[in-house]
């Protein structure tokens, strides 16, 4: 009799740990459900013996396999982005030296050269005499949250520069267009803008922003065999990748070494292309659709200048003939030996 009421009680105990086995795997599930959703991963690191343990979600947000991961502080510290590893290190070691809490926010580099962005969070557990033993701590991948938020403050940025343009629409058209192209090459992060007015069939290079650098009145080129003959006959913005292999009469993408070419056009008021505006990089670069907005805007811009300083050359043209006319009647009426009057 007691060795059945044993066995009952064994059975019991192993169904009651079978039971609570399972509550914890379901527990763990939903955890780690719960982590995939919320782009959240925990990990725990022993500060005696330097073992870290990640959570399911970690290894996705670092897009690397359980067994490949060293498990250690200086393995999590490898997958840092190098400009920001410094800063996390000293960052985390200061939060266990001071007893702080451990926030921030840095850069993955991803083995295809994406980048992410991830925000940590951590507490250190410490024994009685002070010594730390434990940190606890959290990673979320934030990645679309940030870039959302660089695109919002480069939008910002980028409106600010137009609305500082359009109040300088007037005055020295040289140095408008010296102003037109730095503003785009640092707006859009190219290495090369090009301000090229369309003279007959040939292109005249009023203003070159060259790496920071803007050269005025720099030549001049073959516009048909040029990829700004497209954004002429189109009358509308053009891109090209490989743009050399597309065009290769055309020197000055080789002096660039061009790769990327992103050309808009500014139209006068009877609908002609007087200039055509080029962006030039070294590598591939793509133009969102508000982008492209923005460089129709300063296409309309740069029209209305040239326009403007059309009329204003051709104002001081007919007063100068006028002038000159006023000036040789003059020289008429004092050499004559006649007399002249003039009656109402």
């Amino acid at each position: 009799a007691v060795g059945i009421a044993d066995h009952i009680a064994l059975c019991l105990a192993d169904e009651e740990r079978r039971q609570t086995e399972q509550a914890l795997r379901e527990s763990e599930r939903r955890l780690n459900e719960a982590q995939r959703i919320a782009h959240i991963g925990s990990w725990e690191l022993d500060l005696t013996t330097n073992r870290l343990e990640w959570s399911d979600e970690i290894y996705r947000i670092f897009e690397i396999e359980r067994e490949s991961f060293g498990a250690s502080y200086e393995a999590f510290l490898s997958l840092v982005h190098p400009d920001d590893r410094s800063t996390v290190d000293r960052a985390y070691r200061d939060s266990v030296r001071m007893k702080t809490p451990y926030e921030h926010v840095h850069r993955l580099l991803m083995p295809d050269g994406r980048v992410k962005y991830v925000h940590e969070r951590c507490e250190t557990v410490y024994d009685a005499q002070g010594m730390p033993q434990r940190s606890f701590g959290t990673v979320q991948d934030v990645t679309e949250h940030t870039l959302l938020a660089q695109r919002e403050a480069a939008r910002i940025k980028q409106l600010k520069k137009l609305y500082e343009f359009s109040m300088m629409l007037s005055g020295d058209p040289a140095v408008i267009f010296d102003h037109a192209v730095r503003m785009i090459g640092e707006l859009f992060d190219v290495r090369v803008v090009c301000l090229s007015q369309i003279v007959g069939r040939e292109l005249h290079f009023k203003s070159v922003y060259v790496d920071g650098r803007v050269i005025a009145d720099a030549g001049h080129c073959s516009l048909d065999i040029t990829p700004c003959a497209t954004v002429e006959l189109s009358k509308k913005l053009q891109t090209f990748d490989r743009v050399m292999e597309r065009f290769p009469q055309a020197s000055f993408l080789r002096d660039h070494q061009a790769v990327s070419y992103c050309g808009f056009p500014a139209l006068d008021s009877a609908g002609r292309v007087v200039a055509v505006t080029c962006l030039l990089d070294d590598k591939p670069h793509e133009f969102s659709d508000e982008e492209q907005d923005l460089l129709r805007i300063f296409g309309q811009r740069i029209a209305t200048e040239i326009e403007r300083h059309r009329h204003v050359v051709e104002q001081q043209r007919v007063a100068d003939e006028l002038r000159h006319s006023h000036a040789f009647i003059r020289q008429i009426i004092d050499t004559d030996p006649n007399f002249i009057f003039a009656k109402d």
